[in-house]
């Protein structure tokens, strides 16, 4: 029986559904925390949700894990490390995967126990912000990492 949840989280993501998560959980009566990567007891949880970029399976983790997949590699060698992620990530007892094309470039069969979850959106913030003036025609909202170019000329 899966009383609590570890979800574990990174500075360097932005990772908005692990919140939605967390409410999910908590709304259903269970004990949740969101856990820094690499942090420990972790073995107090009964299930751990893994946003899976490398997740080595020689590390401890809960008896239960669920792996989420909602992206593949890009840039040079992109499919190699996907290949590299196949192999050395834990294997989760279940998977959560943005589509059909993320779950077969990540070489998973049908067979495999998984759920396709589109991206979505809090309706509590699509509330809150419908009414707002738009700035902008194009929002990027990931993380900002090296490669993400901001053409300040073309703005306005």
């Amino acid at each position: 029986m899966i009383n609590s949840v570890a979800i574990e989280i990174t500075s360097k993501a932005f990772l908005p559904e692990a919140y939605a998560y967390r409410n999910m959980f908590r709304d259903r009566g269970l004990i949740c925390d969101l856990i820094e990567k690499g942090a420990q007891g972790l073995d107090r949880y009964d299930l751990i949700v893994l946003f899976h970029g490398f997740h080595p399976f020689w590390r401890k983790y809960p008896a239960c894990i669920v792996g989420e997949y909602h992206s593949l590699s890009v840039g040079r060698l992109s499919r190699l490390k996907d290949f590299s992620k196949r192999l050395l990530n834990v294997r989760a007892d279940f998977y959560i995967f943005l589509n059909d094309s993320v779950r077969k470039k990540m070489w998973h069969s049908k067979t495999t126990p998984y759920v396709i979850r589109g991206m979505g959106f809090d309706r509590n913030q699509f509330d809150f912000f419908k009414n707002e003036s738009k700035k902008y025609d194009i929002i990027y909202a990931g993380s900002h990492r090296e490669g993400l170019i901001v053409d300040k000329h073309r703005s306005g």
